[in-house]
């Protein structure tokens, strides 16, 4: 009876904490970008055109900060409360491009570079109140077109989750 009593009060733990998710780790209004050092100019010239909120106390400052780390590092930046993943062209050397063809799988990966929509964004991909969005394209001029239309609805993405958790 005593190891009923014990699977009773175990099972129930186990059983409900397998499915939750960690909160996301970081600053909201900080961006997680991951990609090669080849991209890192052109993913801030395409994340300055979406985040160009700036702060006056009392020198200008950038609502939301980038930083940057290498695409390897990703399993331990995958809670981030904002990650960013930037890869341009198929090559598989490059490992911005590895790891988005990784993520992505092969087809969604090739479908994601030659169709007109080169950005992908979930919430609460790998952590609760997580931004993960992941921007493929085959040339920076096709990458720079394509945020024209999308560019308004990030931004709104990301103010949204900004207010909620301040």
């Amino acid at each position: 009876m005593d190891q009923f009593k014990y699977y009773a009060i175990i099972f129930p733990l186990l059983f409900y904490s397998c499915d939750t998710k960690r909160h996301s780790i970081g600053a909201d209004n900080e961006l997680m970008v991951l990609a090669s050092d080849k991209h890192k100019g052109i993913a801030v010239s395409f994340l300055q055109k979406i985040f160009n909120d700036t702060i006056f106390t009392p020198q200008p400052e950038p609502v939301y900060k980038i930083k940057f780390a290498k695409p390897e590092n990703f399993s331990k930046l995958k809670r981030q409360s904002n990650l960013v993943i930037l890869s341009l062209g198929n090559d598989t050397r490059n490992g911005g491009t590895k790891l988005t063809r990784h993520l992505l799988g092969k087809k969604k990966f090739l479908e994601t570079i030659f169709n007109d929509n080169h950005i992908t964004l979930s919430k609460n991909q790998f952590a609760k109140n997580q931004l993960f969005m992941i921007v493929s394209a085959p040339d920076e001029q096709l990458l720079m077109e394509s945020l024209h239309s999308q560019k308004n609805w990030i931004k709104s993405l990301f103010e949204e989750k900004y207010d909620r958790r301040q």
